[in-house]
């Protein structure tokens, strides 16, 4: 009997997980292209309606009022976990007693179902029964509760639950990341004069930059279509204080029960992501295989 190739052996093995993901992500995909440019009515009847659906979202404040939110909310999210994941890794990859108690509860967030995060984070910051408001009280920093979900404060309230779930991802990988460095790189650059901030910068920060690209990247993608953590914090409120894309979609989708506009909303979102993350690949895949 022939042996099987490495390679005809290595598609063999991932083949049912490309049937899997083939399976349960293209026929969702080519639906919502098919309702995004279709009048789809509740009794199954649809009409071709070409990018019709596309000119009345154009139309609308909130889908506009919505791109402004999602980029913010973007922005507070990934510039937030990456600075507050890196930290963590920093100090997670230090020699302290103990550490080894942060390594075991690192991914912790990360392991949380995203739907309990946004309870957990909602009902902290709760105006009445809220833990934040509780312990700023008994500390004599506020006379009266603070409502961090209202209409100025909602947004950045969520973004802080979104940076506690994703700092923790990013946390992961750069330890990963700082683990495999060799000493000797250090050691060559104290020699040279480096301090603490000079080793971080010349040896550090350039050996962890492809696994901190890779976080960014997948950070903004998950805080350009995020929706459990939101919806289940605010719904999209106070208003439209956090009706971000992903937010507008469901609402005009299952609340309005406008199949086609909310088809064509979340097409939106799609090219939005892929936007933002075809060129930052490209642009990832040069610097680190060049």
């Amino acid at each position: 009997m022939e042996a099987v190739k490495p390679n005809t052996l290595g598609w063999l093995l991932v083949l049912p997980a490309i049937i899997f993901v083939l399976a349960s992500g293209l026929f969702p995909t080519m639906y919502a292209i098919v309702l995004g440019f279709s009048d789809t009515r509740l009794d199954g009847t649809q009409k071709f309606v070409g990018l019709e659906n596309f000119f009345i979202i154009a139309r609308d404040p909130d889908f506009l009022g919505s791109f402004p939110i999602t980029f913010g909310y973007a922005a507070m999210t990934v510039v937030g976990a990456t600075l507050v994941g890196l930290g963590t890794a920093l100090v997670a990859h230090s020699q302290f007693k103990g550490r080894t108690i942060l390594r075991s509860i690192l991914g912790i967030p990360w392991a949380i179902p995203w739907v309990a995060i946004g309870l957990m984070w909602a009902f902290t910051f709760d105006l009445n029964h809220g833990y934040l408001n509780s312990v700023l009280s008994q500390l004599n920093f506020i006379t009266e509760p603070i409502n961090f979900l209202s209409p100025e404060t909602a947004l950045p309230a969520v973004s802080v639950a979104s940076v506690w779930l994703l700092s923790s991802f990013t946390a992961i990988f750069v330890l990963a990341s700082l683990q495999t460095i060799d000493p000797i790189y250090y050691e060559a650059a104290i020699i040279d004069g480096a301090g603490i901030f000079g080793k971080f910068r010349h040896v550090t920060l350039p050996l962890i930059q492809p696994v901190l690209s890779f976080t960014v990247l997948s950070n903004g993608m998950i805080a350009l279509t995020m929706f459990d953590v939101i919806y289940v914090m605010t719904k999209g409120g106070p208003g439209t204080a956090t009706l971000t894309l992903s937010m507008n979609a469901f609402r005009t989708f299952f609340q309005f029960m406008s199949m086609g506009e909310g088809a064509a909303i979340a097409l939106v979102m799609t090219a939005l992501t892929m936007m933002f993350g075809i060129p930052f690949l490209t642009f990832f895949y040069r610097r680190v295989y060049r």
